[in-house]
């Protein structure tokens, strides 16, 4: 009986403990290389690829801490049939978007994760339709078109992207943010 009594009392404690670790978990901060995603209530956007109009909702993103992590603007099409089309724009970090005047189109879909230079921007088009396929298109080496950030609204012009056969879409969009 005194065994039954002790064992039910060790798994009584690990039950207990267990749970006040759980709960620990639950209340530590988000770690820096945490993704956060906010609600731009209800906001949305337009923007054309090679002349297809587009309108989606916006939403913004946060790579690690909000003052030092990249930050992006994303508008995203959603069709009925599954299909999407999202135009993501990522800054090195929100005051950067807020503050510099004159961005440069990084020629990759990422920004580099150290020394990237200010005003740096990355740009990508992706999709799931007739008019993309399933291809990503990005900026590159040779790309033209302008980027500004005006009260909070993200302004592309004739932005080149290109995906890895070479084919190109233009870009222009206006997405408050």
């Amino acid at each position: 009986m005194k065994k039954q009594l002790l064992s039910f009392l060790v798994f009584l404690l690990l039950i207990v403990s267990c749970n006040n670790n759980a709960d620990n978990k639950t209340t530590e901060s988000a770690p820096e290389n945490s993704l956060q995603i906010d609600n731009t209530d209800g906001k949305t956007g337009t923007f054309t690829a090679n002349q297809t109009q587009y309108k989606g909702v916006v939403t913004t993103q946060y790579f690690g801490s909000k003052e030092k992590g990249n930050f992006s603007v994303l508008c995203q099409q959603d069709a009925d049939n599954g299909k999407f089309t999202l135009l993501q724009t990522t800054f090195i970090t929100e005051k950067d978007a807020l503050e510099m005047n004159g961005f440069k189109l990084y020629h990759k879909a990422m920004l580099p994760m150290t020394e990237a230079e200010p005003g740096l921007v990355a740009i990508s088009l992706n999709g799931n339709n007739e008019e993309l396929g399933a291809t990503e298109y990005t900026g590159s080496s040779t790309s033209t078109g302008s980027i500004a950030v005006k009260n909070r609204t993200l302004l592309l012009k004739n932005i080149q992207l290109f995906n890895q056969k070479g084919e190109e879409q233009i870009v222009n969009a206006t997405i408050a943010f």
